[in-house]
C-alpha cells in the first residue's frame, strides 16, 4: 500500500511537469504570404507589385528577444513554420520605412502576432506587405 501511494504521487509529479513551452516539437503550424510593393525612391509612385520570393521571414516566441527561426519565402512568397507547440508567437519581415519623414534606408518590422491554442491547429496569417524602392 505504501509503495502504491508513492508511485501514484510520483506519476502525478512527473506528468504535471510535462507542460510544453512554445517552440518546435508540436504538431501545429502557421502559414502566410509576403507581398512586395515596389515604389520610386520618394514612395510616391507604385512601380510594381509581386510575390516576395526569397524574402526572409522570422518566427519569434512571445517574450523572447531572438527569433526562434528564420526561413525564406518560396517563389510565390509563401512561407510556413510547422511543428509548433501551443503558445504565443510573432512572425515578422523587414520593410523600408515608407512614411513621408523617413530617413532613406531605414527599415522597420512588419509584425503579426498570433496564438496557437490547440494541437493540429493551422494559423493562416494576413499577407505581410514589404515596401521597397
Amino acid at each position: 500500500m505504501k509503495y502504491s501511494i508513492i508511485a501514484f504521487f510520483t506519476l502525478i509529479f512527473v506528468f504535471s511537469g510535462c507542460k510544453k513551452e512554445p517552440g518546435f516539437g508540436g504538431n501545429a503550424n502557421v502559414k502566410g504570404t509576403v507581398w512586395v510593393k515596389n515604389y520610386n525612391t520618394a514612395f510616391t509612385f507604385l512601380l510594381g507589385e509581386y510575390p516576395g520570393a526569397d524574402e526572409d521571414v522570422y518566427l519569434l516566441v512571445d517574450g523572447e528577444i531572438n527569433p526562434l527561426e528564420r526561413i525564406r519565402a518560396n517563389y510565390n512568397g509563401q512561407f510556413e513554420f510547422p511543428f509548433l507547440y501551443p503558445g504565443k508567437y510573432q512572425v515578422y519581415i523587414y520593410t523600408k520605412d515608407s512614411s513621408a519623414n523617413a530617413i532613406p534606408g531605414i527599415i522597420k518590422p512588419v509584425m503579426r502576432e498570433f496564438e496557437i491554442t490547440e494541437n493540429r491547429q493551422v494559423v493562416n496569417l494576413d499577407t505581410l506587405v514589404k515596401f521597397d524602392n
